[in-house]
């Protein structure tokens, strides 16, 4: 799986598994992977990214893109 296939499935649902991969990751390139594959960039790409690399809670990563994925923790 590529980058762009590991965020999409982590925006499915599948948030654990693909969280690990994700993680090792830099900022900017998850950020910025994100924006490319959504279309949503600044305060959302930011908390996705922070999210992944444990800077926010998954609470706060929810309250700042208002539709969390469907969690299978």
């Amino acid at each position: 799986m590529n980058l762009s296939d590991r965020i999409e499935s982590f925006l499915n649902g599948n948030v654990i598994e693909n969280k690990k991969i994700l993680a090792k990751v830099t900022h900017k390139t998850l950020r910025d992977a994100y924006a490319r594959l959504t279309g949503c960039d600044g305060m959302r790409a930011t908390a996705f990214a922070d999210y992944v690399k444990d800077s926010i809670t998954f609470q706060e990563y929810c309250d700042t893109n208002h539709q969390p994925p469907q969690r299978t923790i």
